[in-house]
């Protein structure tokens, strides 16, 4: 008997040895790397220290464990991280990358860059090669990463100045490939996105409550502090030391459960203009010019305060008001004439990626007083979508929340059948007129379509970008018909011409890539047909733009018969691009010439070819304004 309460008792020291070492394991969030390694990382990158009233997230869980929960599986956790194998998405086994930098001097020569990336126990180096040789030279670590579900840049030590600047690629994850960091952004070839530091530009939304803190002068290291890497708890709900503090009685929790705790900020709670200003701490076009950025207060901002009350909130003004045209003006003065054109179109809307409050601000939903960010989405119990949309709000349910008349009844105010993609509330009132990552999202200024505003603005409209194939005319005369719009006078162009095309020929560099990701959009292809799409992408694979390049790749992949089709669009600028645009062609060509086809609009076919003359005259019209669109 003896002997086995001895074994009893054996069995549970190991049990409880196991739990240990467990829980050691979860605290790290990630497979097992040697203590000294992590404590190296951790030493290299900016040092996670809470400061005032903030505590981390890991007080938070013991009370709110499904919150916790939902959060950590989030994007937003992951979006800054160690460089652990948790974090890293891309390959590095022994990958060598290459890409022609831009010139040191203005009117430079670009230079060949070559680097290998390698593992080594777990951990991730970076080593630059001799551009002719190929023989190593320098090497660094990689110590930190930023992105996991759409693309990911990964960072190193600025020499010992406790900087972190970005390696000069970013990997695709949808492609499963890496890319120079500037083929990754839409901007002028000749005016790329450069280097990057994480502690003066990134850490602002992508850390919690981080101290940027940068040394200004020569041979002066920083001193850069966060919370928390990634977008934690307190990002959202403010510092949360005296809610912790008051609330380590399990009978107080328990009596205050559904009351409102005033030592914590609940964005569910506030108005609906201090809850999205929550979101648009980070989800905004901003400006600190003339403000003094590196003394660790421009994140003074907190959940719960007036995002606009310090001036740097830019909302381009629709209106006549002189206070809204002087603070813009001062802004423009300040950030350098491009300022608005890489962020906005001319009245106002925002054609970027991940800066939506300026829209939802202009939106007449938002005007009524409830509408905010939460109406859609969550934090903390969302579907398995990128979007972090809420239950059920990736549909009509999202709209008919409000809106409720039109439940059930949509086709009556559609004029499209009940099931089509036309009678889907957000497809018409919030159309993918922003760009980012590659693609294109959803603007979200809550509008109707009509004419007037495209022709105004250069931004399609939602009409048009399921009826690629359909002039602005004829969307015109639609919205006159079935909604009482005044008509507007119309251009040569926009009443013959299919817009899908117009837009291809005439746009600028963001329009050109909306129209090329429109069809890939299997709504646009279902409404508009596919056949006669694959000539016009064609044109825009020797584009100079590099991101409208990838976008029309990837929609030719998405065209029947060009599935397989090869292309690498960081390699088919000038003459490379020609030849990839003359095999679709000749493919297209080969494909359907034995079925009478004929494209949208004058440019007819001839001989199985798109008329270049027509198109050539078209394209004179292109608006070849330099565009970088700042995401």
């Amino acid at each position: 008997m003896r002997r086995m309460e001895w074994v009893i008792a054996g069995a549970m020291l190991i049990v409880l040895v196991g739990l240990s070492v467990w829980r050691v394991l979860a605290w790290y969030e990630g497979p097992y790397e040697s203590h000294l390694s992590r404590l190296e990382l951790e030493d290299a990158v900016p040092k996670k220290q809470s400061e005032g009233d903030y505590v981390s997230s890991r007080d938070c869980r013991s009370c709110h464990p499904q919150p916790y929960r939902a959060w950590h599986d989030s994007y937003h956790r992951k979006m800054t991280q160690l460089a652990t194998p948790s974090a890293m998405v891309g390959g590095f086994d022994d990958v060598e990358l290459s890409w022609l930098a831009p010139p040191r001097k203005p009117g430079g020569e670009r230079r060949l860059e070559r680097y290998r990336l390698s593992e080594r126990d777990n951990e991730y180096w970076v080593t630059v090669l001799n551009p002719v040789t190929g023989a190593p030279g320098g090497e660094a670590r990689v110590v930190m990463t930023t992105g996991s579900h759409n693309h990911q840049i990964l960072w190193i030590q600025n020499g010992d100045q406790g900087e972190l600047v970005n390696l000069p690629f970013t990997y695709l994850v949808d492609q499963q490939r890496w890319v120079p960091r500037t083929d990754s952004f839409l901007s002028p070839p000749e005016d790329p996105f450069g280097l990057v530091y994480w502690n003066e530009v990134c850490i602002e939304c992508h850390s919690t409550a981080g101290r940027p803190r940068v040394g200004q002068e020569a041979g002066e290291a920083s001193d850069t502090k966060v919370t928390e890497f990634g977008i934690a708890c307190e990002a959202c709900h403010g510092p949360a030391g005296p809610h912790v503090e008051a609330n380590q009685s399990p009978l107080r929790r328990r009596l205050q459960r559904d009351e409102a705790d005033p030592n914590i900020v609940n964005p569910a709670r506030l108005t609906a203009n201090r809850s999205v200003d929550v979101c648009g701490r980070c989800h905004s076009i901003l400006s600190y010019a003339g403000t003094d950025s590196w003394d660790g207060h421009w994140n003074d901002f907190l959940p719960g305060d007036k995002l606009e009350s310090d001036g740097r909130l830019v909302l381009r003004p629709e209106s006549r008001d002189p206070s809204m045209r002087r603070v813009v003006a001062g802004h423009v003065k300040a950030e350098g004439p491009r300022f608005l054109r890489d962020r906005f179109w001319k009245d106002g809307g925002v054609r970027v990626a991940g800066r939506e409050l300026n829209d939802v601000k202009a939106s007449p939903c938002f005007q009524g007083g409830e509408f905010s960010c939460l109406s859609c989405h969550s934090m903390h119990g969302y579907e398995d979508t990128e979007d972090q949309l809420a239950p059920q709000m990736d549909g009509d349910a999202a709209c008919v929340q409000c809106h409720p008349k039109f439940e059930g009844d949509a086709s009556s105010h559609t004029n499209h059948a009940v099931d089509s993609v036309g009678s889907r509330c957000q497809n018409c009132h919030m159309p993918y007129t922003t760009y980012g990552l590659l693609k294109a999202i959803r603007s979200h200024r809550v509008s109707s379509p009509n004419a007037l505003a495209e022709r105004a603005t250069g931004r399609p409209n939602a009409c048009n970008a399921c009826h690629l194939d359909k002039t602005l005319a004829w969307t015109q005369a639609h919205l006159v018909k079935d909604y009482g719009m005044k008509p507007i006078l119309l251009g040569k162009e926009r009443r013959l011409v299919a817009a899908g095309p117009r837009w291809i020929a005439t746009g600028d560099a963001g329009v050109r890539a909306l129209a090329a990701w429109y069809m890939g959009w299997a709504p646009a292809q279902k409404a508009a047909g596919s056949d006669w799409m694959a000539p016009y992408l064609a044109e825009l694979l020797g584009d100079r733009y590099s991101a409208v390049r990838a976008v029309a790749g990837e929609s030719l992949n998405n065209l029947p018969g060009f599935g397989d089709l090869e292309f690498d669009y960081v390699a088919s600028a000038g003459e490379a691009g020609v030849e990839s645009r003359l095999r679709v062609q000749a493919e297209w060509a080969n494909q359907l010439s034995d079925k009478g086809m004929s494209l949208p609009g004058p440019l007819k076919l001839d001989a199985s070819e798109l008329d270049r003359g027509a198109w050539e005259e078209l394209m004179k019209g292109r608006n070849m304004l330099p565009l970088a669109l700042t995401e």
